[in-house]
This record gives C-alpha cells, structure tokens and sequence, in this order.
C-alpha cells in the first residue's frame, strides 16, 4: 500500500516521532548482528504504515471537534463571518461573492448574519463543503495543499501529546538507568556515548512535546490552512 503525501506528512510522521525516542533507544542498544536478525519484520512493514496512518488520522480526529468549539466555530466559517472582530467587512464581502460564485450557495450579507448568525454558520459551513473538494489539484492549489499537512500534522501531533511525553519519558529514565549501569558497573561493556545520546535525544523531544505542542501551534496552523482555502476562490483555473 502507498500513503499519499498528506498521510506521510500529517499522519504517520507524528506517530513516527511518538516513537522516535523508543526508536532511537531501542537501535543503539542492539548489536548490529541482532538488528540484521531482525529483518524478518520487513514484510509486515506495510500493515504496520497502515496502522500507523489510521492511528494519527483518528486521534486528530477526535481532537479537532473539541478544538473547533473553543475556538467558536471552524476557522473557515470565522473568517466568513461579518461579526468577527478581526474581520474586514471589504475582503469578506469578496469571498462570499466568489464563494457564492464557486458553489451556488447563496451567503447571507452583514444585516442576515447579525439577524439569525446560526443559520448564517451554516450556510458558510455548506458552502466550505462544497468548496473544499474542488481543491484536490495540488499543483493548482500548492499553497492549499501545503497549509494542509502543516495543520493536520500539528493536529495529529497535539492528539498523540500524552503518548509522545509518556514514551519520551520512559526513555529519558531508560537512559539515566543505562549512565547508572556505566557508573556503578562498568564490567558490562556498554558503550558510555550510548546513554548519553538516548538522554540527550529523549529530553529534546520531551521538552518539544511538553512546551511546543500545543493549542495555540495548532490553532496558528488552523486559521492558515483556512485562509489559504479562502484565497484559492481567487484563482482562475482554465478548463
């Protein structure tokens, strides 16, 4: 099975990097000898890649509901509404035009959304809907496509957080262990620049889980990927 671009980047990645410390621990503590024994796993890599895609597809998943409604709604349809602080009545009275122009679903102006704003979200839902899926050429819309990964991984990164911190952790105290054994019984031959690399790896990536994955990384890589989608309405693509 080959994973398309988008699940190596927004899903497998993050599992990979969960695991990194493991990994990394795990590969510098065998002999080569055993690694190579180890081969046999070869065939069943590909049902592994699968599990893994699954796997951070459904964690992020999960996670972005929960994310949508602190924030007050998808990022796309907050960037459509007139009552958003931020907002610039002239640009978004242009993407409901273009928008409107794309998909055939009428948008409310300023004075319906103040008038009923649920019904209003839910036309600038159905028309991201409807819009979205014209978006599929990744060479027209790279732009798009590239916000896209951006966001999904950190989505996916920040569902796995509690997994990445638990195997970062374990490893780190792997890896104290494995400085004890050095100091206390130098007889069992363990390479010293062993531990001190698994340490040195698993706090880095402890530290990144604990202090950079966080809401607000995903929410700044949320409302890009929903700009780039609504800035796409202005390419002419040529049929």
């Amino acid at each position: 099975m080959i994973l398309s671009r988008y699940s190596l980047r927004a899903r497998v990645l993050p599992v990979f990097l969960v695991a990194s410390p493991a990994i990394i621990t795990i590969a510098l503590s065998t002999s080569l000898l055993e690694r190579i024994g180890k081969l046999f796993a070869i065939p069943i890599a590909g049902f592994l890649l699968f599990s893994v895609d699954q796997m951070g597809r459904d964690r992020g998943r999960r996670l972005q509901e929960g994310l949508f409604a602190e924030w007050g709604g998808t990022p796309t349809t907050k960037l459509l509404r007139f009552r958003e602080p931020v907002s610039n009545p002239i640009t978004v009275a242009r993407w409901h035009s273009l928008l409107k122009s794309r998909t055939g679903i009428d948008l409310p102006d300023e004075t319906q959304e103040v008038a009923d704003p649920t019904l209003a979200d839910r036309r600038y839902d159905a028309a991201i809907n409807a819009w979205r899926p014209m978006l599929q050429d990744t060479k027209v819309y790279s732009l798009v496509f590239l916000e896209n990964c951006n966001y999904g991984f950190r989505r996916n990164m920040l569902g796995l957080r509690a997994a990445g911190i638990t195997v970062a952790t374990v490893c780190l105290i792997a890896s104290v262990a494995g400085l004890a054994i050095i100091c206390y019984r130098p007889s069992v031959g363990l390479l010293a620049w062993i531990p001190w690399t698994t340490l040195a790896t698993s706090a880095t990536i402890l530290f990144f889980w604990i202090f950079g994955v966080k809401k607000q990384w995903v929410k700044v890589a949320a409302f890009a990927y929903a700009a780039r989608v609504l800035e796409a309405l202005e390419i002419k693509v040529s049929s």
